[in-house]
């Protein structure tokens, strides 16, 4: 069962009206208009967009044979869909009255009408009408329905009426109805009328007399508003507490078993797959026409987390749960607990002896059951644990007993014997137990890989020698005499003619993880994971083929992914075929042979064409005029039984070379195309695999502008060769003229630069090489700027969601997620930030010496054993004035370059000392002021580089490992961090001569400033003082006033400068603190904190910024007194830095908080993108 709110799109969560139409999509009448569903996406049709709509409530949907889509309104009169066109009928085009209850088409094509004002049948185009006045008890007309002998049924508030001829015969409760106030009609297969009163219960017609059913029946509540035949013969009734299904006038179930949703029910419709819609007061559901059953504590079960599963010789199912022992015989479940005498109610593991007794694995013991009792066995019998995992008999009748820490046991003519399976190791885990055609013994284990027994000998299969994992959950042998082994994380493994074989889910497996594999004819089935899946046998035979399985969720009815396994059996077949698996929220049956893939494919449309962000409505082939070269294609697969499954591929034909992979994904982008034809090609899957053999089409034409015609650079060409020829003779002339005077300059000249050409061959590759790298790095801090903002909303929404309270291990590992991601997003931005030279740095004075002995413990781990390191630190080193974290990073990134060159191993060595720079050593090196130095040198006995990557080395993006080995920023980064902290970086390296880069850093006066400890949210105190925040970017403004209203502050907002002015203004009372970007538009930041603080001169000041150093600077921000923030800031971090503010502590504060978060606290943000 699922559910969709308005959460998920819906316009309004009570749900009046269902049907679907023939190109599959499913339309759902509520209080706010009418809403098309494709599986994934609503489209809302109301006054707003469709005239036709006259009112926005809908009571009734049909579809007629036609295809036509006819909607009932609560005063709007009635609608029909057509072709993609809305059309109204009302009371001024004959209808009997405006407000649409009921709708019918009869065998003849006539649509009846069911209205507060009577009733109406429309046929030819002409409406005939029928009141009390023609014999109807009362002109309220809720429903219309057509029996199978073509006997017309109207529902009204007064009574039920039928059509005979041209005359009504009307019953009520003097003809033995429970109630005259009919809510609704349904004819069934059988000749049977059902009719569903208000209040008064469920009646069924039937050979003239009527049968009525209320609470004492079974009925949940007695207002019926919704009854309905499936295609199994099933009758489905909805009450106003929920849905329950009837068979031959008996209950045989009800839905939602928890009353979450569905508690009201309007109505009920089966799609073509077979699925019910159920629209109620509290949304739209779905019941899956499941492949699979699953049964739980509703339907008997002791316990929903099941572990193990056996079906015995006489036809009995056992299941093992944490709470108890279940046996199922003759379809009733019976449950034992210790009050029946079992040691434990956590049943682990199940196997039966040849003469019927069963035998249970217990976290209590080993446990026999016969003739009706239970009988103990513990470590005091002889066991070498009382934590049973699996149990297995033998063809001799040998029981095999799997323990948790105390390996195997073998029990036999009443006696326990260990088993040594491993020397020196009696704490094995032994999981599942196989015996082999030649009656070797299989012995699964957890973290030991498996054991083979073939007599007194020993065999072990590990991930050293053949294995994919050592953590073991299934052995299978099959038909063929292949062993099958199921793993943890390593997939399926096949063991044949002493051959090992792997498949996984990079071999299109559902997933690793293996829990159980049972065979049936030409198919596997495993549980796993993520489900339970279906694949042939003879896909899994080479290891270069792709599989395609067909795998069971929820959808399929399954109440959790998560199968059960680790313990034996994980599963079983039944003497009918029924395959039976445990999960951990109850045990699913699924019947093989009923188990159909879904071989249609979805149904595909392209939604809407978008050139230069125009729409392109033209049908067939669409010319687009000279334009950026900028399409968008959204298209749209229907799919309501799996919409979640839905791929989708896609190829733009003259610009793809091959099909894009999009997923889920339902649109493509393409930019700066260059004029010609295409042709945009897409298709999808539905949940199973099956995808459509012929994609869709559209033609495209870009024209091209002037400047991109032949004719154009024909005249281009012919202008270049006129300009050349004038100019050759303009110089010819001038070149004539000099001759003499060149003739007497060359030899003064040729002496001149041959003193000089040495000098400028040395200062012009430095030179341009300093430029490209600034050029890089412009762009880089320009790109990076922009990411602060983004990150602010997603690192400080995520904090914040962890800081909620509510969440299950799933959810809050999915924030988990988001915010580690988010966190090496904004590490990445401080790279960008550092190579380019604008990350706003804290440098403060600090012992190098001290950073090099924390960084030395980090690089033990990241190095490995096979390279040596060594530390040389001279004493009494200068102290240098510079960013902790940014030298640190540093030192990682050369430590990492000098791992990645010796992969044989080596040495590294880092070392420090003093050193002075003189003026001879500034002249070839004009960005060096001459004075002492700190010397940072960290070397290698590496490979080396070559002159030319040596020449190359500090590019950004530049990098000589293979793909998706290297970014090409760690060398970029080192010499970003070195140049902002007034420092020089020189390489020396040889090809097979190892490599050393030294790194000076000018001398600093002062002690090294102490770190403080990170702050937590929690830990940040908070206030009732009044804030105005003044931020344009409504996302980051919303996290900052999220952060501040938790924390008790009264805030006022405004989205840029002017607004602030008049926010102030209008606010009679104090504001304690403004909170601002810089750059706005209309005012900027400094601006407008210069006139409020001269109306409210107590006022505090504090600036937020995603901007770079030098765009703070132009506006002015950067004086000492003033605090700054900078982005991207943690929630805590912006909570401590106010709080600090309105306490009235110094700015240095922020900083301090600044060093908890590991950033800067530094200016205003500016613009949109600030």
């Amino acid at each position: 069962m699922r559910v969709w709110q308005t959460e998920q799109g819906l316009p309004h969560n009570s749900v009046t009206a269902l049907a679907q139409t023939p190109d599959g999509y499913l339309w759902c009448g509520t209080e706010n208009g009418l809403t098309r569903f494709d599986g994934s996406n609503f489209t809302l049709f109301d006054r707003s967009n469709t005239p036709a709509i006259r009112n926005e409530t809908i009571h009734v949907l049909l579809t007629d044979r036609n295809g036509r889509l006819w909607i009932g309104t609560g005063g709007g009169g009635l609608v029909r869909y057509e072709g993609g066109a809305f059309t109204r009928l009302s009371v001024d085009d004959g209808m009997v009255g405006d407000t649409v209850h009921g709708l019918m088409e009869d065998s003849s094509g006539a649509l009846w009408i069911g209205t507060t004002s009577g009733l109406s049948r429309f046929a030819d185009g002409r409406f005939t009408n029928y009141t009390v006045a023609d014999g109807l008890p009362h002109d309220y007309c809720r429903v219309v329905c057509e029996a199978p002998n073509g006997q017309l049924w109207v529902g009204t508030s007064q009574g039920l009426s039928r059509l005979t001829g041209n005359r009504f015969e009307t019953y009520t409760t003097e003809h033995g109805l429970p109630g005259s106030n009919i809510q609704a009609i349904r004819a069934c297969s059988d000749g049977a009328l059902w009719i569903g009163t208000n209040g008064t219960g469920l009646s069924q017609w039937k050979d003239g007399r009527f049968t009525n059913f209320d609470t004492e029946q079974g009925l949940s509540n007695g207002f019926v508003r919704a009854v309905h035949e499936d295609r199994d013969g099933n009758l489905w009734v909805g009450t106003d507490e929920g849905i329950s299904r009837w068979k031959n006038g008996k209950q045989t179930g009800q839905f939602p078993r928890n009353l979450v949703a569905g508690r009201s029910v309007f109505d009920i419709h089966e799609d073509r797959a077979g699925h019910l819609w159920v629209g109620t007061t509290d949304g739209l559901l779905r019941i899956g026409n499941g492949r699979c059953v699953t049964t739980t504590v509703t339907e008997g079960l002791a316990g929903d987390l099941v572990w193990a599963v056996h079906a015995d010789r006489r036809g009995h199912l056992w299941a093992g749960t944490t709470s108890g022992l279940n046996v199922c015989r003759n379809g009733k479940w019976t449950a034992y607990t210790t009050k029946d005498g079992l040691p434990t109610n956590v049943i682990l593991s199940i196997a039966e002896e040849t003469d019927g007794t069963m035998w249970f694995g217990t976290s209590g013991g080993l446990v026999r059951f016969q003739n009706g009792k239970f009988h103990t066995f513990t470590a005091a019998d002889g066991l070498t644990s009382s934590t049973i995992a699996a149990v297995f008999f033998d063809r001799r009748g040998t029981l095999w007993v799997g323990t948790k820490g105390g390996g195997v046991n073998r029990y036999k003519d009443g006696r326990f014997t260990p088993v040594q399976i491993r020397a020196g190791r009696s704490d094995i885990i032994a999981r599942v137990f196989h015996e082999d055609a030649t009656g070797a013994l299989w012995i699964g284990t957890n973290g030991s890989g498996v054991c083979v027994l073939r007599g007194d000998t020993t065999e072990w299969y590990t991930a050293r020698n053949g294995l994919s994992s050592d953590l073991i959950l299934a052995i299978h042998e099959g038909a063929d005499g292949a062993i099958w082994i199921g793993t943890h994380g390593g997939g399926l493994n096949r063991f044949h003619n002493n051959q090992w074989s792997h498949f996984t889910s990079a071999n299109g497996l559902s997933d690793d993880i293996i829990y159980q594999i049972l065979e049936d004819g030409p198919h596997f089935w495993m549980s796993c994971a993520k489900g339970i899946f279906r694949v042939r046998k003879d896909e899994l035979t080479c290891v270069w083929r792709p599989v395609h399985p067909l795998l069971l969720g929820k959808n399929d009815g399954m109440q959790i992914l998560d199968c059960s396994g680790g313990s034996q059996s994980s599963g079983c077949r039944a003497r009918d075929g029924t395959l039976w698996f445990p999960t951990t929220r109850g045990l699913v049956a699924i019947e093989p042979g009923r188990v159909q893939a879904n071989t249609t494919p979805p149904q595909l449309y392209i939604e809407r064409v978008m050139a230069d962000g125009a729409f392109l409505d033209a049908p067939g082939a669409l010319t687009v005029a000279p334009g950026r070269g900028q399409l968008e294609f959204h298209f749209a697969a229907i799919e309501l039984s799996a919409p979640e499954r839905v791929r989708f591929r896609y190829q733009l034909e003259g610009f793809d070379k091959e099909w894009v992979e999009a997923g889920n994904r339902r649109s493509a982008y393409y930019t700066n195309l260059p004029p010609g034809q295409y042709r945009f090609r897409v298709t999808a899957c539905n949940g199973d695999g099956i995808w459509r053999e012929v994609p869709l089409e559209i033609g495209l034409v870009l024209q091209p502008h002037f400047y991109q015609t032949d004719l154009f650079y024909g005249l281009c060409a012919f202008g270049v060769a006129l300009a050349g020829i004038g100019i050759h003779l303009f110089r010819t002339r001038r070149l004539r003229a000099r001759e003499e005077y060149l003739a007497r300059c060359v030899a003064i000249r040729t002496r001149q630069f041959q003193e000089e050409v040495a000098e400028h061959a040395r200062t012009g590759e430095q030179l341009r090489q300093s430029q490209k790298l600034e050029a890089i790095g412009q762009l880089a801090g320009g790109v990076a700027h922009d990411f602060n903002n983004l990150l602010t909303v997603i690192n400080g929404c995520a904090d914040l969601l962890l800081d909620g309270s509510g969440w299950g291990a799933h959810e809050k590992g999915m924030v988990l997620d988001i915010l580690a991601a988010g966190r090496r997003a904004e590490g990445l931005t401080r790279q960008l930030l550092a190579f380019s030279r604008r990350q706003v740095l804290e440098p403060k004075v600090l012992d190098p010496n001290a950073v090099v002995t924390d960084t030395e413990r980090m690089l033990a781990r990241m190095i490995g054993e096979d390279i040596t390191v060594t530390v040389i630190l001279e004493p009494g080193l200068h102290r240098i004035k510079a960013d902790p974290v940014q030298l640190q990073q540093v030192l990682v990134n050369l430590s990492v370059n000098a791992r990645d060159a010796m992969p044989h191993g080596g040495r590294l060595t880092i070392a420090t000392r003093n050193a002075t720079l003189d003026e001879e050593y500034a002249k070839t090196h004009p960005e060096i002021t001459p004075g002492e130095y700190a010397l940072l040198e960290v070397s290698d006995t590496g490979c080396g580089m070559s002159t030319d990557i040596k020449a190359r080395v500090f590019e950004p993006f530049f990098t000589t490992k293979g793909p998706g080995n290297g970014t090409g920023l760690g060398l970029a980064t080192v010499y970003g961090i070195v140049r902002q902290s007034g420092g020089h970086v020189t390489v020396e390296s040889e090809s097979g001569a190892g490599t050393v880069f030294r790194i000076y850093f000018p001398r600093a006066e002062g002690e090294p400033v102490k770190q403080s400890q990170p702050l937590g949210l929690g830990s940040v105190p908070g206030g009732a003082e009044t804030l105005l925040l003044v931020e344009d970017e409504p996302t980051v403004r919303a996290v900052a006033r999220h952060v501040l209203l938790a924390c008790g502050y009264r805030v006022l907002e405004a989205e840029d400068g002017m607004e602030g002015l008049r926010v102030a203004r209008a606010h009679a009372g104090r504001i304690d603190l403004l909170l601002s970007d810089v750059v706005m538009p209309n005012l900027g930041g400094r601006q407008l904190a210069e006139q409020l603080q001269q109306e409210r001169p107590d006022m505090r000041v504090l600036f937020l910024s995603g901007y770079t150093d030098d765009v703070v600077l132009r506006h002015g921000v950067s004086e000492a007194e003033v605090a700054f923030l900078q982005k991207p800031y943690a929630p805590a971090t912006l909570a401590s830095k106010v709080r600090a503010l309105l306490d009235g502590h110094s700015s240095e504060h922020g900083s301090e908080i600044s060093e908890l978060t590991g950033r800067a606290v530094a200016c205003a943000d500016g613009g949109p993108g600030g």
